[in-house]
């Protein structure tokens, strides 16, 4: 049963790893429109998945009389012009929707765990709920659901910046949530229920 469904604004840059997902952006420059439709193909996405998303995209390229420039993006390779439209970064989430993989209900607020990557275009990968995800050379979110957001410094550099952006854009999201910064060894000064990494 595959079908486009649109994704809800505030979902935008939230791409789930068993998914596909089609991208159309118009501009108009100097009085001329300039039309792109970008299809993304998640690492977990099913074959059926990424054949209906390149047959779609055709189809939207077909409404458009032929003038958009089509564009085929994959999981962590994406061009600049793609990861430009998600000026908040991009989120690489487990799963997908009814997917052979996990299903995921995007309404749900399990604890994740991000490793944030890039200076212009944050990326922002999945990656397990463990001790053994951290290291000494990246910045991870902690996103412990509606109340508690943690941005784990574990160097300071370039990517420090969006990283925090990212956070607070989650942050702003849900009005009562909390945003903590933790640079590395300070999660010993942590207590109770805060100190909980899963």
């Amino acid at each position: 049963e595959m079908k486009v469904v649109a994704v809800p604004k505030p979902q935008w840059g939230n791409f789930y790893r068993g998914d596909a997902y089609i991208v159309y952006s118009c501009l108009e420059i100097k009085g001329r429109l300039e039309q792109h439709v970008h299809f993304w193909l998640g690492s977990g996405c099913s074959q059926d998945e990424s054949t209906v998303a390149a047959f779609k995209t055709v189809e939207l390229d077909d409404l458009c009389g032929g003038a958009p420039v089509q564009h085929r993006e994959v999981e962590g390779n994406e061009s600049l012009a793609f990861l430009a439209y998600f000026k908040k970064g991009i989120k690489y989430n487990e799963g997908g929707v009814k997917s052979g993989l996990s299903h995921v209900d995007r309404d749900s607020h399990e604890p994740k765990l991000y490793q944030v990557k890039g200076k212009r275009s944050p990326r922002c990968r999945q990656v397990p709920m463990e001790w053994s995800s951290f290291n000494s050379g990246d910045v991870f979110i902690n996103d412990q659901g509606p109340a508690d957001i943690r941005l784990e410094r574990h160097r300071a550099g370039a990517n420090d910046l969006k990283a925090m952006e990212v956070a607070r854009s989650l942050r702003d999201e849900r009005s009562s949530a909390e945003l903590l910064v933790l640079e590395e060894g300070e999660e010993s000064t942590l207590e109770g229920e805060q100190k909980e990494v899963c």
